[in-house]
């Protein structure tokens, strides 16, 4: 129901270890208000600092990625209210016969902006890869707690392709 522009920039990612089956990214990413309305996003530039951890499940044909990103408002509208959150994400992604794949993502949001409230969200994937670079995709997601907090949403659904380079 809360569509959101938002322009990101991933200004650094690297890895910072790597191992038999497990790899640690830590980056940092830069969210600009983009939005042409108010309704459109929060109406502040976000810095974001972010960690995750890419760990290979091979009994189950998945990895697990634990995640934590937190985001924290720099400038943008002095009338807005300010951006400061972290989100804690456990990602599993699956992959099936025939270049099919699953990604269940809980997400855990604490809002350090209004009294450390925590807000949940679980969104899954259905996607197929077509070839190496091309895969199609559907994410339903929904808000599970925390109705008060602008990161949670009542229910989303995204449709798209990507390319891997």
């Amino acid at each position: 129901e809360r569509l959101q522009l938002r322009c990101h920039l991933e200004a650094s990612i690297c890895r910072a270890a790597r191992g038999e089956g497990y790899a640690v990214v830590v980056g940092a990413e830069a969210i600009f208000d983009t939005a042409s309305k108010d309704s459109l996003g929060m109406g502040k530039n976000i810095i974001s600092p972010l960690a995750f951890a890419s760990i290979a499940v091979p009994r189950l044909n998945s990895v697990f990625f634990p995640f934590v990103q937190y985001y924290y408002s720099v400038s943008g509208d002095d009338t807005r209210p300010d951006v400061h959150y972290t989100s804690i994400k456990t990602v599993l992604l699956t992959r099936w016969p025939d270049r099919f794949y699953t990604v269940v993502e809980p997400n855990f949001i604490i809002d350090h902006q209004r009294a450390d409230r925590v807000g949940f969200t679980l969104e899954g994937e259905v996607g197929r890869f077509l070839d190496r670079h091309l895969a199609i995709w559907a994410r339903p997601g929904v808000g599970l707690h925390g109705d008060n907090l602008p990161q949670v949403y009542n229910w989303n659904l995204e449709v798209g392709a990507r390319y891997i380079f």
